[in-house]
């Protein structure tokens, strides 16, 4: 098994985390591969701690989740489908990237760097907001977001001490050897052409991202010549899981409804552009656009 030395706290990592705090766990001697379901926790505590590392985190963050949703142990069920070390919905993220993550505890890793790395909010330099910060990766109900904090101690104690700075090749995701998402999310949008808002009181679209689990939010802008000013409505963003559509309506109100009908009968309907926008996982985001005409 090729060894490689990680600096949980080299200046490397400081930097890469945005200035963590020098309190944060010794440097580890850790392998780049899995330990094994059965391995010590310190192992896989160690094993952890060098991927969130390696992604400029700290160290500890994954296995203080860990500790509290699984008690640091692969497990192949939980609370309704929930599975694995960060106990992730199979009915949610076992597709796409995340595809067979409750035997691959690599991806289960991969997946809470993705999720927390967007969430820092600068948080990375103060350790007694690290709690918080996983938290709001997990999301667990409001009553449960205060168990994270506490186990700062024992991931520490867990982590073996030791060494110096290591890296990890550039585009190379934490302990998987598999290649970090920078790609957006390819998104799909689909609805009438033509739609009546005079009946429907809203403009009515799908979206939502074929190959993997996304949140979209969808946003209309109206022109034409019956309106002073463009009129513009949005939605409420929507989790959809791989290959789903969420459906969408763009609110008008009585005001753009008559000037839509108005503008129809004498044949220069309003035009509606709708933008849709997701983000994956990683927090890339893409777009899509459809231009609908209004009656």
């Amino acid at each position: 098994m090729r060894k490689i030395v990680v600096g949980l706290l080299t200046s490397a990592a400081l930097l890469a985390a945005g200035g963590a705090s020098s309190a944060g766990a010794a440097c580890v001697d850790v392998s780049a591969a899995y330990p094994g379901d059965d391995a010590a926790p310190e192992a896989i505590a160690t094993w952890m701690a060098g991927g969130s590392a390696r992604a400029g985190m700290p160290g500890e963050l994954p296995v203080m989740a860990a500790l509290v949703e699984s008690g640091l142990k692969n497990l192949p069920g939980g609370d309704a489908d929930s599975v694995g070390y960060f106990q992730m919905r199979s009915s949610i993220w076992d597709t796409g990237k995340y595809e067979g993550y409750a035997t691959n505890p690599a991806l289960q890793l991969q997946w809470f760097v993705d999720e927390a790395k967007p969430r820092e909010k600068g948080r990375g330099a103060n350790e007694t907001q690290w709690g918080e910060w996983i938290a709001d990766t997990e999301r667990p109900a409001a009553q449960y977001r205060g168990r994270y904090q506490p186990r700062l101690p024992e991931a520490r104690t867990l982590i073996a001490p030791g060494c110096a700075e290591a890296t990890t090749p550039p585009g190379q995701a934490p302990g998987s050897g598999l290649p970090l998402d920078m790609t957006p999310p390819r998104v799909t949008v689909g609805g009438k052409a033509r739609q009546r808002v005079s009946r429907e009181r809203a403009v009515l679209l799908a979206a939502g991202c074929p190959a993997e689990a996304c949140t979209v939010s969808a946003a209309v802008r109206i022109v034409g010549s019956t309106l002073h000013r463009p009129a513009k409505s949005s939605a409420k963003a929507k989790r959809l899981a791989a290959g789903t559509r969420g459906s969408f309506r763009l609110a008008a109100n009585a005001a753009l409804r008559s000037a839509a009908s108005r503008a129809a009968s004498r044949g220069k309907p309003l035009t509606a552009t709708v933008t849709v926008t997701a983000k994956d996982v990683a927090g890339n985001a893409g777009t899509a656009t459809l231009v609908v005409r209004l009656s």
